[in-house]
């Protein structure tokens, strides 16, 4: 009876080395696969990118631009040549982030959070360290 469990011990660990070596295998295959599809990904994105480009600057051309929104001309005296290149950058600029998606959308928001932490978080130190010094004062 030992003899039998150790010949399908044997059996059961050949067959897991066997399928072992396939997995490798297998996962060398995909990374090759993967490796060979980069430059096509990379084509894929490049296109797409300059085509959401071309798609926003079309939109903000016709009138969705952000800056626009802010700033209000009639108030303002500016020169033609300053509003025309505001413009031009507006449009850019709105055409980059709509090209971008959410995801740079998000990044953008991100770094403007940030900043108004930190600005906060030293207007707080600061608020603290002038009652701190008053109260030394006057005590």
């Amino acid at each position: 009876m030992p003899r039998l469990c150790l010949s399908a011990k044997s059996k059961i660990e050949k067959v897991l080395n066997d399928k072992r070596n396939q997995l490798d295998q297998a996962e060398v295959g995909e990374d090759r696969v993967k490796q060979k599809l980069v430059p096509k990904y990379a084509h894929t994105r490049r296109v797409s990118t300059w085509v959401g480009m071309a798609v926003g600057v079309l939109t903000s051309a016709v009138g969705f631009r952000f800056l626009y929104q802010i700033v209000h001309f009639d108030a303002a005296t500016l020169p033609a040549s300053q509003t025309a290149w505001f413009t031009f950058a507006d449009v850019l600029l709105t055409g980059s982030i709509l090209a971008g998606g959410s995801k740079a959308i998000h990044s953008i928001f991100s770094v403007y959070e940030t900043f108004m932490n930190s600005t906060q978080k030293r207007a707080n130190a600061s608020a603290t360290a002038a009652a701190a010094k008053s109260a030394s004062d006057s005590g």
